[in-house]
This record gives C-alpha cells, structure tokens and sequence, in this order.
C-alpha cells in the first residue's frame, strides 16, 4: 500500500488507490444520511483512541486502539459532524466515524474482526446504560452493535476491517450499513 500510516510493507493491497481511496467522502455521507449538515472534521492515518467509554469490552466499541490492536499496517480514520436542530432544546450532536485498517494478512485482519465480535457480545451482555444494544450478524463477515442512539458496524474483507459508527440520527442502523457496504465493496 502507499498510503497513511504504513508500519509495514507486507500487507495486502486493499485497492488501487490505497486506504485513502476507501471511506466515502462528506458529500455521500451527507446523501446515504440524508443530514446535509456534516462537515468533515478529521481526515486521519491513526487510529483515534476514546478516553470517555469506560473500561472493558465496550470500550472497543469506541476505542480504535483497543478495537484495532496494534498489528495493524495501515490505517485511515475519517470523522463527519454536524448539530441536529431539535426543535426547541438545544442541538444535538450527530457524528459518522469510518474507520479502515489493514492488517499484514487476511488471517491477521479475520482475527481483529473475530475479537470485535467478542467485544460487542461480551460488552451487549454487560446490559449497561447507554451502552445497551444488540449484536447482529447479518453475514459471517458482518456484525453491527445496534443501540437506540448509536450503532457501531464491522466487517471484514481480505486483510481490511472497516469499522463504521454512526451516532445521533434516525434509522443509523441503515446508514451504518449503507456506508459499510460501499466501503467493503470498494476493496479488491
């Protein structure tokens, strides 16, 4: 690969372009969202750690460093944020993270994938609040953590896991879904 934070050589390409070429840019993120009012905030070749979700399994949920471990090749992080006027209170806060990292190999990236899942059955067990959601798995490569205000989706394809949260917005299941989607079938 050519692009972001190369730690190594030995990786897989993920497409012609490099991981730069993978997250979808603001103005498709604003048309699969349907909210115009994102505004790309962070362009990023690291992951991007969360101090704020407490320790343990749901902090991977959120914690790039913890979700991604540190075997990783390459890694590109792009942040979308806008304000959601409510109405009389006061904005609200919505935000779409994607996040896409290569691993030296398939088997390296299935097993990050493999522990996400962990994560998420293990952190959707504890039946924390505001941490409470369900564990889907649409496809052996696929899972979403599915909450009333969030969801966080994963897959996997070759040696890339794309990571995809989406906060805030209605249906954000389906767009965490849309987005990953077009990602995944970005990679060759």
């Amino acid at each position: 690969m050519a692009v972001g934070c190369q730690r190594s050589t030995d990786g897989e390409s993920a497409s012609a372009g490099g991981l730069q070429s993978l997250p979808l840019t603001v103005q498709d993120v604003r048309q699969v969202s349907g909210f115009g009012e994102f505004t790309r905030t962070a362009d990023d070749d690291r992951t991007v750690a969360d101090t704020a979700t407490p320790e343990g399994p749901c902090r991977a949920l959120f914690d790039q460093g913890v979700a991604f471990g540190d075997d990783w090749v390459d890694s590109r992080t792009v942040v979308d944020d806008g304000d959601v006027d409510i109405g009389d209170r006061a904005p609200v806060f919505a935000s779409i993270i994607q996040a896409v990292v290569a691993y030296p190999d398939s088997d390296s990236a299935r097993d990050a994938f493999d522990r996400r899942l962990v994560d998420m059955d293990n952190c959707a067990a504890l039946r924390l609040e505001f941490m409470d959601g369900a564990v889907l798995r649409p496809d052996p490569a696929t899972v979403a953590y599915v909450n009333d205000q969030w969801t966080v989706a994963s897959a996997v394809k070759s040696s890339v896991v794309v990571d995809v949260s989406v906060t805030v917005l209605p249906d954000s299941e389906t767009i965490a879904s849309e987005i990953l989607q077009r990602i995944v079938d970005r990679i060759d």
